[in-house]
């Protein structure tokens, strides 16, 4: 008797996954509607010095410069084999400083041809009591192959900047 409860419950699910994967891999769908927007972000932690000698603070939930401007970098891995379109960079950030502000750029690079190209950008452009979400969802180029490397440029402009990461959206093209 139990043997065949779990022979009902396996063959279910079996029909059941099926079922499912013949209705979201219909010929006549477009990628966009055969995936959903995923989410992959990188903490402050991620993000290591461009060069040395920058006077600045990173215990992983955040990023900030001591004294002066820095630049950082953090590599951007999505966590899939097909290609993915980017629908949006969004950067979270504390800015007390009036004067200056955060930059991010999000790049994607073509190791075989030493090329590459910025895809979007975002600055904290002005000051916020707690931290803020700051946008950019008009990304161009928007397609990332697994042929491209993907990184994050970050510039910390000036002390009283808190950067606690950066969350890219996407969807998987299939």
């Amino acid at each position: 008797m139990r043997r065949k409860a779990w022979t009902a419950i396996a063959l279910g699910v079996l029909v059941l996954t099926a079922l499912t994967g013949l209705v979201w891999a219909r010929q006549d769908a477009r990628p966009q509607d055969q995936d959903i927007t995923r989410k992959v972000t990188i903490p402050a932690g991620f993000f290591i010095p461009y060069e040395d000698g920058l006077n600045w603070h990173n215990d992983g939930g955040y990023i900030r410069m001591d004294t002066g401007s820095g630049i950082f970098t953090a590599p951007v891995v999505f966590p899939c084999l097909p290609s993915v379109t980017v629908e949006s960079l969004t950067l979270y950030a504390k800015d007390h400083n009036p004067t200056y502000d955060a930059h991010v750029r999000i790049y994607r690079s073509r190791p075989p041809k030493g090329t590459e190209v910025e895809m979007g950008h975002i600055f904290t452009g002005g000051t916020t009591t707690d931290v803020g979400t700051f946008t950019d969802g008009s990304i161009s180029p928007d397609v990332v192959w697994p042929s491209h490397g993907v990184y994050l440029w970050l510039n910390v402009d000036g002390p009283a900047i808190y950067v606690y990461g950066v969350r890219i959206e996407y969807h998987r093209n299939i």
